[in-house]
């Protein structure tokens, strides 16, 4: 073989590799399963502040979202709740929520006040978000490209609120 048939041969193998890792993350790439202390929620006086916000993403399996490989580019929500503005980044599957919006937002999540605190107070705070959702109370609205969304996992999120598939962005 020539010394070209071997360097293009090279070249595509590394390409192929780094498409692999861009689009399944998980097999190179292991972390720690961060477990979620919830916090004492004191279901008569519930208020919707960053803990409550912080308990329900984690219930929801926001904790899951994941860097893209090779970049640190984090997961970032806002979170709109009444007239409140809430912002969550998930950084090695621990979730942080601070008040107010952030710029460069993959997601912004829509609800009232009353929707969060009625979820908290089910018995499946899934399955009330979904049905939430579903009637149009609750808004999940893309902000980011399919293929940013696809490289930090939102995609199984996705199928879980909604119950349809995204399909992957053509590269």
């Amino acid at each position: 073989m020539s010394k070209k048939v071997v360097f293009v041969v090279i070249i595509l193998m590394i390409v192929m590799g780094i498409i692999i890792c861009f689009l399944y993350p998980s097999l190179f790439l292991k972390r720690e399963k961060v477990e979620y202390i919830s916090p004492e929620i004191d279901l008569d006086n519930l208020i919707i502040n960053e803990t409550s916000l912080t308990y329900l993403l984690y219930k929801w399996g926001f904790s899951e979202l994941h860097n893209p490989p090779l970049s640190f580019s984090t997961p970032k929500i806002n979170l709109i709740i009444s007239d409140e503005e809430f912002n969550s980044e998930v950084k090695k599957g621990e979730i942080k929520t601070e008040r107010g919006l952030v710029e460069e937002e993959d997601v912004t999540f829509i609800s009232s006040k009353q929707e969060l605190i009625d979820a908290l107070k089910s018995d499946d705070a899934v399955a009330y978000i979904i049905q939430s959702i579903n009637n149009g109370k609750t808004q999940l609205i893309q902000v980011k490209n399919k293929m940013v969304l696809f490289s930090k996992g939102y995609f199984s999120l996705y199928k879980k609120f909604t119950g349809e598939e995204l399909e992957a962005p053509e590269t």
